[in-house]
Order: C-alpha cells, then sequence, then structure tokens
C-alpha cells in the first residue's frame, strides 16, 4: 500500500489530501468498508481504478547477474556522469553512480550486491556539477547493456524504446533510436539534452492522461468537468479522473474526510516513472492467515519492513490495555447492575399485581360472589 501527499485547490485555498493507493482486485477483501460509504460497490470501484493493466517496468537483471554494463559516449557541452536507477524485489529503489563519461565510447560497470538479483532498470540520469548544464545542446548516446553471468557478458536489453524524462514547466530533452552495430554496441538511443535541467532517461509507460481515483466528499468540492487536479511535493502534478465519490475508506488516516484512493500499480507508476524512489511504498497488508514465522522472515527480500502485526496481535493486545480493561470491568460492573435492578422491578411489579387483586376479591366476596 501507497500514502502520498497532496494538495487539491478549494475556493476558499489550498486543501491537503493523502492519496492512497490500494490493489484494486484486493478491494473485496477491505475490512471495516459499509454499503453506506459509496453509491457504488467496491467491486464497481475496483473496475473503476483499475480499467486496464499499469505497471512500472523495465529490463530485468538475471539472478545469477554480478555486474551490469553500460556502453555510454557524451557529446555535452559539460562534464556529465551517469545514475543507473534500479528497481528491486520488493518495489524498493536502488541507485549505482558510474563514473565520468567521456567523448568516446567506454563501458560503465555496476558492480551488483545480492539485494540487485531480478531487480529492473527503470531509470538512467546523465546529471553534471556545472551550474550551466542547464544550457546544454549537446547530446549522449547509450548503446547496449550487458550483464555478466558465470563471468561472461551477454546482452541485458536495448534502450531503443526509451524516452526522455520531463519536468513541468522546463525544457525537455528529447531520445532518437539508433543503430550503432558498426560500433558494437547495438541498438541504442541518442539522447539530445536541448537545455534540459533534468537529464534523464526511462522506460515508456502509458500511463492514462488521468488517473482513475475514487474521491473523499470533501476533495470532491474541488471537481471541475468530473476532474481534479492534485499538486505533489516534487513539483509536478497529477491529473485525476473521479470515477466516485465516498464518506470514508477504511483505514487510518490523520484528515479521514481528505482522501483519494487509486490502483496501487497505477499510481506507483505514475509516481516513481520520472522520478525513481520518490515514492516507495509505505505499507504492507496481508490478507491471508499468516503461517508461523511469517513475520520473522519479513526482514528478509523481498520484504524490508521494521515489524508485522497481525489483526489477532492487536486485537489481543488491545484488550490488555489498561483503559480497555477498566472499561470492560465497569461495562460488567454496570450490566451485573442493571439486570439486578431490572429482576427487583419484576419482583416489584408481580407483589403489587397479587396485592391488588387480593384486595379486589375480597370486595367481590364482601357482596356475594363467589369464587366459582
Amino acid at each position: 500500500m501507497l500514502r502520498f501527499p497532496g494538495t487539491v485547490q478549494l475556493p476558499e485555498g489550498p486543501l491537503p489530501v493523502q492519496l492512497v493507493g490500494f490493489p484494486a482486485a484486493r478491494l473485496g477483501d477491505v475490512r471495516g468498508w459499509r454499503a453506506g460509504f459509496s453509491d457504488l460497490s467496491l467491486e464497481e470501484i475496483a473496475g473503476r481504478l483499475r480499467p486496464r493493466p499499469v505497471r512500472l517496468t523495465g529490463p530485468s537483471v538475471s539472478d545469477d547477474a554480478e555486474a551490469v554494463r553500460f556502453w555510454l559516449r557524451s557529446r555535452a557541452q559539460a562534464e556529465r556522469f551517469a545514475v543507473a536507477s534500479f528497481l528491486l524485489r520488493g518495489q524498493r529503489f536502488e541507485e549505482v553512480t558510474l563514473p565520468l563519461l567521456g567523448q568516446g565510447w567506454q563501458p560503465l560497470v555496476a558492480r551488483l550486491p545480492d539485494s540487485f538479483r531480478g531487480a529492473q532498470l527503470v531509470g538512467l540520469a546523465f546529471p553534471t556539477q556545472v551550474s550551466q548544464a542547464e544550457l546544454d545542446q549537446g547530446f549522449i548516446d547509450v548503446g547496449a547493456v550487458e550483464q555478466r553471468v558465470d563471468g561472461r557478458w551477454t546482452n541485458l536489453a536495448s534502450l531503443d524504446g526509451w524516452g526522455a524524462g520531463r519536468l513541468p514547466d522546463a525544457p525537455v530533452g528529447r531520445t532518437v533510436a539508433r543503430d550503432f552495430g558498426r560500433a558494437g554496441h547495438g541498438d541504442g538511443i541518442r539522447y539530445f539534452l536541448y537545455g534540459t535541467f533534468r537529464a534523464f532517461v526511462r522506460p515508456q509507460i502509458e500511463l492514462p492522461r488521468a488517473l482513475p481515483a475514487l474521491v473523499s466528499e470533501e476533495a470532491a468540492r474541488a471537481i471541475v468537468d468530473g476532474r481534479l487536479h492534485v499538486d505533489l511535493p516534487v513539483g509536478a502534478a497529477l491529473s485525476i479522473d473521479v470515477i466516485g465519490t465516498a464518506k470514508l475508506f477504511p483505514t487510518v488516516m490523520e484528515a479521514p474526510g481528505r482522501f483519494l484512493v487509486l490502483d496501487y500499480d497505477t499510481l506507483f507508476a505514475a509516481l516513481n516513472v520520472e522520478y525513481p524512489g520518490e515514492a516507495p511504498p509505505s505499507e504492507a497488508w496481508f490478507f491471508e492467515p499468516q503461517a508461523p514465522g511469517f513475520a520473522a522472515r519479513l526482514d528478509r527480500p523481498p520484504f524490508r519492513v521494521r515489524s508485522a502485526l497481525g489483526v489477532e496481535r492487536l486485537e489481543a493486545a488491545n484488550r490488555e490495555d489498561p483503559l480497555a480493561a477498566g472499561a470492560r470491568f465497569v461495562l460488567a460492573l454496570t450490566a451485573v447492575i442493571a439486570a439486578f435492578l431490572g429482576l427487583l422491578g419484576l419482583v416489584l411489579a408481580v407483589r403489587s399485581t397479587l396485592t391488588a387483586e387480593r384486595t379486589l376479591l375480597a370486595e367481590y366476596e364482601a357482596l356475594g360472589v363467589g369464587r366459582g
């Protein structure tokens, strides 16, 4: 599960909201959902949140890979080095910094620790330490990407389908597919900097123009023509397609009436495709019964969680809480007293009825009416 802050603009000013990424296919397993929260059922919400699959993916490193090699050359006006971004199992991000790029083809090697096994390459940045580099009109060639397995270099992937990263309201670079076969480096891309402030290339992810979301009633006041615009802390913005509204969503929030619920994979891809690692997953929810020793295994890949709590453990801990135990004792004592008073009232009522009938029978006998 993913939580990320954002802001929507209301007529009276900005409204902080929380973007909640939840797997649409698991909405039916959410505990605490009530039919009165929304006019839509959970099945309808799930279908609208994920009308088509969207996922952040890139070339996958083999489980046996010892290193990755990038063939690069720079014709940029400023000295630049390369930073490769990897998406690890468990959806954690790690970066590997490579040496300075030269004007000729260079094999830049990144050695991979065991935690990188099965990782995916999801970004390649070309930063510089020169302050005027945003005026750079040069280009960078990216050739073959290779991996070393059992001491042999093999082709990992071609980046000829990758595109330039984008910044809002800023110059944007451009990629062009190139064949570097004559140089022995296969298919790749030529990345024209075009004065961009952030030189970055990434896989092409087909994100919807507006991300489908279930919106709280308070945030819904900012809807214009069925859409919301959410400003993010990184300076970017998301366009939201409102598929429905809800009073509450069953999870813990500081402001329960200010939320946008999106499909997890879609939100994860939208927030990390331009800024890998900007919004890592923050929670892990498990719906199946936990096997013995399950929590102890969460400190190893693919998980890196500090602690794992099951509903049963939380319920037991809350029952032993002094305030909860005291409240249970007071309620139990109140129930016993109420039962005693109710029984006493019933006895008094029966006795009163019998006394009243005895007087009435005596009057009938005085008038000569038999008991019959």
